[in-house]
């Protein structure tokens, strides 16, 4: 009977439930910061025409609604190379590659 199951009904400590099913998991940056290079190209073509360019706070994970987690390249980035989990990193590119 899942609706009896009440064991994934609570979110994590810290975490953010952006709707559709996706969920930000900490760690997260302290502060929030203003996009710069790519970083901003990218978020200035999301973003309709007219939008300031925001500030961005990194998250480590993102669950997905079929519930696996995605792990930034920001907090990988700090582990040790064998320490990786490089089977739970998600490249996003632009659809015109």
């Amino acid at each position: 009977m899942p609706e009896l199951d009440d064991s994934n009904a609570a979110l994590p400590y810290g975490s953010v439930d952006v709707g559709d099913g996706y969920v930000l998991l900490r760690k997260r940056a302290k502060h929030p910061i203003i996009p710069r290079g790519d970083e901003a190209t990218a978020v200035l073509d999301f973003l309709d025409p007219g939008y300031a360019l925001p500030r961005i706070t990194k998250w480590a994970r993102l669950r997905l609604p079929n519930g696996q987690i995605a792990r930034s390249a920001w907090r990988e980035k700090l582990r040790l190379p064998e320490q990786i989990r490089v089977s739970r990193n998600v490249k996003v590119w632009p659809s015109s590659y």
